[in-house]
């Protein structure tokens, strides 16, 4: 299965035209059901894996709110995964 995220941040937009390609990400923690709020509680697993890191936003305080996942069924219809 493969998961796009249509980019809403003005960064990650920038990011992915001066590439001129789509950005391959992987959840930030490979916990089951966890989802770090901020660069802090990532797990540095992870940070270690990855091959590049940004340093933008790292310092910010309010907490996020993962993605909204959802699929396409086999009969065309849209299923959450995560709202």
């Amino acid at each position: 299965q493969v998961a796009i995220r249509l980019a809403q941040d003005e960064y990650c937009r920038q990011l992915i035209t001066r590439l001129g390609k789509p950005v391959v990400a992987t959840e930030a923690d490979l916990r089951l059901g966890y989802y770090p709020d901020s660069f802090g509680a990532i797990s540095s697993d992870v940070i270690e894996r990855v091959d590049y890191v940004s340093k933008y936003r790292r310092s910010d305080k309010i907490p996020a709110q993962p993605s909204v996942m959802a699929r396409l069924s086999p009969r065309d219809e849209l299923e959450f995964l995560r709202e």
